[in-house]
């Protein structure tokens, strides 16, 4: 600025103010990615669309419940300048720009004990070179997906594929494609994974004749394994890597059934460090009310609710997209079930609300518990125009001889949050043994 006013003293006062608000701007957020690589095998609606389907300025993991793992309290050095010039922290993990100095990334996807596979174990890819089966055979495949490329601005492009085709865990990306220069943390060093697909650098022009960028090419580290010599000595131990050289975030991939229907982020979830979240559900810590520790295991026993109506969940959605444009309206009559959704959570972080479960009625008159459906019932809190069950599932939740008789709090729902919370508290033993039991029927590892 101080340059241009030097040299155009006699500029007029309105192109004066237009450049202050031009230079204003401009650390909003970059553009990126640079240009399109999408290929028309890539899972999601497509990139040239993204104006259409993410109106606004949205960004396709808007609705995403994953969780950047910080490092002592900040973004991983891999990650800080692309925190530094995007608009939130995950952002800069979904998408980038990571920081390898060109030496190119990889990524594995691992069994994340707190988020549901989906498709994660259908596509299993890599043995880890700290155990006897990944050293020893280099097809060995039980260990998660492991996938990266020695160019640098691929990374956005595989983080948006394999989102949507639910690959769903833990996420660890490294910087480091081939061995050079001389890194043990690079994958070609070959002490951390005996295997791991390719994603191709697409030039400018060339998506619009791409079908799969993760295929077509020759340049995948197939039947190499670990080196032994290296790898063995780690064996039953944790793999040696170099924090600084890695990032990480939990619950990585497309939420739920694909349709985000029961998610609605108010902001970005926020960052966990690395230490809060080994081993720990990051939503169990929050509660409704933002700590105690009865709520926390309210928000588990709603968890475990839904999953073991987990079943009937997928007519539910049929139900829910049939009655999609009519989900605000309330004209039932008054000892109906009314159409609109009531609130089943929140979620929070910090004590800061970030997002929300909400529910149709169906789903609670389907549940098979009729001691948590009542649970439930009694419930009243409410969050913007989302309100309790009870106000909602007028039928499901028996208030329509309550409501003739005036009698509210025959049935609870004038209970204090204390007492509700309290009583969902009850009964952990053989709730927590009903979790255990639908993770081994949800597939979990």
């Amino acid at each position: 600025m101080i340059v241009v006013m030097a040299a155009s003293k006699v500029w007029p006062l309105p192109i004066f103010f237009l450049l202050i608000g031009v230079f204003q701007c401009v650390n909003a957020d970059i553009v990126w990615p640079e240009y399109n690589q999408f290929c028309s095998d890539d899972a999601g609606p497509p990139y040239l669309d993204d104006e259409e389907t993410f109106p606004n300025g949205g960004k396709y993991h808007d609705t995403s419940e994953a969780i950047p793992i910080l490092q002592d309290g900040q973004c991983a050095p891999k990650m800080m300048k692309a925190c530094s010039e995007r608009p939130n922290i995950r952002t800069a993990y979904f998408e980038g720009p990571i920081d390898c100095d060109g030496n190119g990334w990889y990524c594995r996807i691992m069994p994340d004990e707190n988020w549901k596979p989906y498709n994660l174990k259908g596509d299993v890819n890599f043995g880890h070179c700290n155990t006897t089966n990944g050293i020893g055979d280099a097809g060995f495949d039980q260990d998660g997906h492991c996938h990266g490329s020695s160019d640098d601005n691929t990374y956005y492009w595989w983080m948006r594929d394999h989102y949507h085709r639910q690959y769903n865990g833990r996420l660890r990306c490294c910087c480091g494609w081939y061995n050079t220069p001389d890194d043990p943390q690079n994958l070609y060093f070959g002490r951390i994974a005996n295997r791991c697909d390719y994603r191709k650098m697409l030039n400018r022009g060339e998506a619009a004749t791409c079908r799969d960028a993760n295929e077509e090419h020759n340049s995948g580290y197939d039947d190499i394994g670990c080196k032994a010599s290296i790898s063995e000595p780690q064996i039953g131990n944790p793999i040696p890597e170099d924090d600084s050289k890695c990032w990480e975030m939990a619950q990585f991939g497309l939420p739920e059934d694909g349709d985000n229907d029961d998610f609605n982020p108010l902001e970005s979830p926020e960052p966990t460090s690395m230490s809060e979240n080994d081993g720990d559900d990051e939503g169990n810590n929050d509660s409704e009310d933002g700590g105690d520790g009865e709520d926390g295991e309210d928000e588990e026993e709603e968890d475990e609710e839904e999953d073991e109506d987990g079943d009937e969940g997928d007519n539910d959605n049929e139900e829910d997209e049939e009655e999609e444009d009519e989900e605000e309206e309330d004209e039932e009559d008054d000892c109906e079930d009314q159409k609109g959704k009531f609130l089943l959570k929140l979620k929070k972080k910090k004590g800061q609300v970030v997002g929300k479960k909400v529910k149709k009625c169906k789903w609670l008159s389907k549940m098979k518990n009729e001691n948590k459906r009542n649970k439930i019932c009694k419930r009243t809190k409410r969050h913007k125009k989302f309100r309790p069950a009870q106000e909602v599932c007028l039928k499901t939740c028996k208030k329509c001889d309550e409501n003739n008789s005036d009698d509210e709090d025959e049935d609870g729902s004038g209970d204090s949050d204390g007492d509700e919370e309290g009583e969902d508290g009850e009964g952990d033993g053989d709730e927590e043994g009903d979790e255990s039991e639908d993770e081994d029927e949800n597939g979990r590892w």
